[in-house]
């Protein structure tokens, strides 16, 4: 496992491994200035015997090991996977002054997630051609896409919160100490 971070907190990312008593071995390795770049940083790092590539989100902290292997075992048979959800809510269009504009249809539109798994090859090309092009992606499936290589669907139903806004932390936290009671 590796732990990509912002250098800045390297030390503390280390001494909270450290607590934690992990048992699996884990590197904390330097990130780069954008998401892109700590993607790059942590596959340059992977040994190069890995052939399939795992990246996930740590603003993701409630994956479940199926949701992960299902990704993994989907990506060795089609070299580019990622976990998604089917978009449930409506979606609506809007005028620049906020004023709706149309509906979307939400046959066949998914919300992306991590993880995100690849073919080693596969995903190392399209970083490449990413740097190459200067152009940046919010993540690895836009990259892979952007070489004209197909990237499938991992679809689940199970709860996988991305944290972003404190009240997502409130939510997670309430949720792990239900399922431990």
């Amino acid at each position: 496992i590796l732990l990509v971070v912002a250098p800045e907190r390297r030390r503390e990312m280390e001494e909270l491994l450290r607590e934690a008593g992990i048992r699996k071995p884990v590197r904390v390795v330097d990130g780069g200035a954008v998401r892109q770049d700590s993607v790059i940083a942590g596959v340059e790092a992977a040994r190069p015997q890995f052939g399939t590539l795992a990246i996930h989100d740590g603003a993701r902290p409630l994956i479940e090991p199926d949701q992960i292997d299902a990704c993994v075992a989907a990506a060795r048979e089609r070299g580019a996977v990622a976990l998604a959800a089917p978009v449930t809510d409506t979606l609506r269009r809007s005028g620049a002054d906020g004023q709706l504009t149309g509906g979307v249809d939400r046959e066949g539109l998914w919300a992306m997630q991590t993880p995100q798994v690849f073919r080693r090859d596969l995903l190392m090309r399209a970083l490449a051609a990413a740097r190459a092009s200067g152009e940046a992606f919010t993540d690895e499936t836009s990259a892979v896409g952007a070489i004209g290589e197909p990237v499938f669907v991992v679809s689940h139903t199970a709860w996988n919160p991305k944290i972003t806004f404190p009240r997502d932390l409130e939510l997670a936290s309430a949720w792990l100490e239900a399922r431990t009671r």
